[in-house]
């Protein structure tokens, strides 16, 4: 397992350097723009500053200055400018409204709330304003509570060509040699209903640095239209506290260790449980750039009968997994994201069941208005209805993903060959679009094909999936 070792310490060793990098993006941001602002923007920064300069009685300025102050990072500055303002006319809600936005991103929550319930206090307020301080002063109670919640819900229905991930032909490897199996041992297209669900809750220790206790819920329940033997229940948890890491170095770092368990049922039948710990480190760089390094080590234990296998407790053994990932906001539209690492896995009793995997996705997603079709359309329904429907104002999304891994196992499994060691290598490419109702309920709908070739006959297989569901966030 030295390749595994190796990539761990190079994915350590990219963690330190990036976070060095954050040190360096930490002191020019304190110096005003934000070092990931464009260079065009940042003319249009120091054009707005020298406009304030020259005229500093000018609200317009001063606000147009703000606006662009708060697109470059520098809340300060805006801060600064909106302050000046309210000391030339202090009757502007809208002023007041965007300095306890501004106070709220910079975890000043108090001075948020005054500058809030400021601009309701003033004379005639605009209806979006004051929707706007609602939505932010209920936010703000929340997070001035001890305890925090939330989660979503997505179910829905799956459609795979090879539910039962086999391999295409009947053509396969036995005892090292070529061997045919029957067409029910092959790739078989199945659907399924699903549900999942995952919940968070924060407890705010009330410390100076401000450090929380963070707990995390997953399940996913799925019932198979005709392979029974598939039907899946999953539960994952874990726990522990985030702190500050380095405050006097990296003003936005955070580490969290935690304890892991989690379980799974096939077909009514236990298929594996497993407990362990992790650990992970992340750091908002500027307001555009955020890293995370996470590293798990779990044991796990495989039951014989789950899904008709009896070879299933094989796989029992410890699983490692260290992943690095980054997400970069181009613009407020376009975020790129990317996550590489390392997954590990040992079996204690049957060395050939043991593998590690290097994998790699890279993804890309678009936020954007609704079609201007579909308004259309709405609107021809609404005359043939003789109602009324509305598009929500909630942005649309369209994202892609693309995976690569290479799966290397230790050993030949003398079930299949006494000599060849098994390799896969997995294209995967995921699409995926979400249409918002409202705020908090999203229809989503999945493509995705995945392509696994190995140099064993056995284990080559396609998949194609469709799936189209409702989330639901609270």
């Amino acid at each position: 397992m030295s390749t595994l070792t190796s990539w761990v310490r190079g994915l350590t060793s990219a963690a330190f350097f990036l976070c060095a990098v954050a040190a360096g993006g930490q002191f020019a941001l304190a110096q005003g723009v934000n070092p990931g602002a464009d260079e065009a923007l940042k003319r249009q920064y120091d054009d707005a500053f020298r406009s304030v300069f020259s005229d500093p009685g000018n609200l317009d300025k001063s606000f147009r200055y703000a606006e662009i102050a708060i697109q470059v990072g520098n809340y300060e500055a805006a801060i600064s400018a909106l302050e000046r303002m309210l000391i030339v006319e202090p009757d502007l809600p809208r002023v007041r409204l965007e300095l306890g936005v501004l106070y709220f991103r910079l975890a000043s929550h108090e001075l948020a709330k005054t500058y809030l319930e400021g601009a309701l206090a003033t004379p005639n307020v605009p209806e979006d304003v004051r929707q706007r301080v609602d939505v932010f002063l209920e936010e703000i109670k929340l997070r001035q509570s001890s305890h925090q919640w939330s989660g979503s819900v997505f179910g829905g229905l799956k459609w795979q060509s090879n539910a039962n991930s086999a391999p295409g032909r009947v053509a396969v490897f036995a005892n090292g040699v070529e061997a045919n199996v029957g067409t029910e041992s092959t790739a078989t297209d199945d659907s399924n209903a699903f549900i999942s669900g995952s919940v968070r809750h924060v407890f705010d220790m009330q410390t100076q640095l401000g450090d929380t206790w963070e707990s995390n819920g997953t399940a996913y329940i799925s019932e198979q239209h005709r392979m029974g033997d598939l039907d899946l229940v999953f539960l994952r948890v874990d726990s522990g506290p985030r702190q500050r890491f380095a405050p006097g170095v990296f003003e936005d770092m955070t580490f969290r260790p935690y304890l892991i368990g989690n379980i799974a049922r096939l077909d009514g039948v236990r298929y594996t449980q497993a407990g362990g710990f992790g650990g992970n480190i992340t750091n908002q760089f500027n307001t555009r750039w955020f890293v995370e390094l996470t590293g798990e080590f779990i044991e796990r234990e495989f039951s014989n009968g789950a899904g008709g296998s009896r070879t299933i407790s094989q796989q029992s053994g410890s699983q490692s997994d260290v992943r690095l990932s980054t997400r970069f906001a181009v613009t407020e539209s376009i975020l790129l994201s990317a996550t590489g690492g390392v997954t590990g896995e040992s079996a204690d009793k049957f060395n050939f069941r043991s593998n590690y995997t290097r994998f790699l996705d890279i993804g890309v997603n678009k936020s954007y208005g609704a079609p201007d079709f579909v308004q259309v359309m709405l609107q021809e329904i609404s005359k043939e209805t003789s109602g009324e429907l509305k598009l929500s104002s909630e942005p649309w999304s369209t994202s892609i993903t693309l995976h690569r891994g290479l799966t290397e196992y230790d050993s030949p499994d003398p079930s299949v060959s006494s000599t060849v060691v098994r390799t896969e290598n997995e294209w995967r490419v995921n699409l995926v679009q979400a249409v918002p109702i409202d705020a908090d309920w999203t229809v989503i709908g999945t493509l995705q094909r995945s392509v696994v070739s190995s140099n064993l006959l056995n284990f080559d297989r396609n998949n194609n999936s469709v799936t189209l569901g409702v989330s639901r966030r609270f």
